[in-house]
């Protein structure tokens, strides 16, 4: 109600509303004059309360007649409703924004986030799978792969290099029957590693039962694993290694791919961390199961963060 504002700010208002409608309802703006000046007159008298205030305000002595905006025949006086009325039929006219139009901006902004948070998501599960196919294809296609390093090269024969380092070195009695052996790596250094397809996956599992017999040297002999898997088996090596500094007594060892703990085997997942082969929180396993306090990886820590700033937001103030 224009009763409710200061005398100056009614006085702006209505200046303003005066040109719009002179340009849509000229018969309107001698309306709103009067309500102009019956606001004037009502800011130089003491307020009054709700229930004084009048429904009608009378036209201008001098203005007998008025085109009611709302009906086509004459008359004397101009509602408030009616005026109300003639400030919405200006704004749909001009296209002015509405508080209902904003609201429904709103709303079909928030869904249209929805949607998209929820095809994000479901991207993101699509890729994880498609990422578990081709890592098991990768490895299928690596399963008689072995990779040596450490080794000392004379020549370009390659599969002669890894007979003589079987025969030699692993005191293997008879040569596998290798299919194919090129170099990896840095060609420039002085030792070099060679990765080499066996053609019989028995004598994969036979030369991996002798690496033993290395440590303490300068070679090496491990699976020829895509770049993901190194980097996740390099993960479970600094937990595997942690492990041994902090507890000596405990027990780790490598199956596969997995890292083994007493009578449990864990797996590095790229999103989650540690878990085990359920699936399951691995640093909370270890420490339920083993007692074993390690500090948390950095995906771990995020996750950690993530939930803190959560309990924060749902907190009151």
């Amino acid at each position: 109600s224009p009763h409710s504002l200061p005398a100056g700010v009614t006085i702006i208002f209505f200046s303003v509303l005066s040109r719009e409608l002179a340009c849509v309802r000229p018969g309107l703006l001698v309306a709103t004059c009067a309500l102009m000046q019956k606001s004037a007159e009502y800011a130089r008298t003491p307020k009054r309360g709700r229930s004084e205030e009048p429904d009608i305000l009378p036209l201008p002595k001098n203005k007998k007649k008025i085109e009611n905006i709302m009906s086509p025949t004459p008359s004397g006086t101009f509602t408030l409703a009616e005026l109300k009325q003639c400030i919405a039929e200006v704004i749909e006219e001009k296209g002015v924004a509405t508080k209902v139009d904003f609201e429904n901006l709103t709303s079909s902004i928030n869904a249209e986030i929805s949607s998209l948070k929820e095809e994000n998501k479901q991207l993101k599960t699509e890729v994880g799978q498609l990422y578990q196919i081709v890592d098991s294809l990768e490895e299928r296609s690596r399963k008689n792969n072995l990779l040596f390093g450490g080794l000392v090269v004379t020549n370009t024969n390659h599969i002669a290099t890894i007979e003589n380092f079987l025969v030699t070195v692993l005191g293997m009695e008879e040569k596998p029957l290798i299919g194919r052996a090129y170099p990896v790596g840095k060609h420039s250094t002085a030792r070099k590693m060679i990765v080499a397809e066996f053609v019989r996956q028995e004598d994969v599992f036979q030369i991996l039962s002798k690496t033993r017999v290395l440590r303490g040297t300068e070679y090496y002999v491990t699976r020829d694993l895509s770049r993901r898997a190194r980097d996740r088996k390099t993960k479970l090596a600094a937990v595997k290694k942690e492990i041994m500094q902090r507890y000596p007594q405990i027990r780790t060892l490598w199956k596969g791919n997995a890292l083994q703990v007493g009578n449990d085997q864990y797996f590095w997942d790229d999103g989650r961390g540690l878990i085990t082969n359920t699936g399951q929180d691995g640093m909370e396993q270890l420490r339920s199961q083993h007692r074993v306090e390690l500090p948390p990886t950095p995906s771990q820590s995020q996750k950690l963060s993530t939930q803190k700033e959560t309990r924060q937001e749902q907190t009151p103030a």
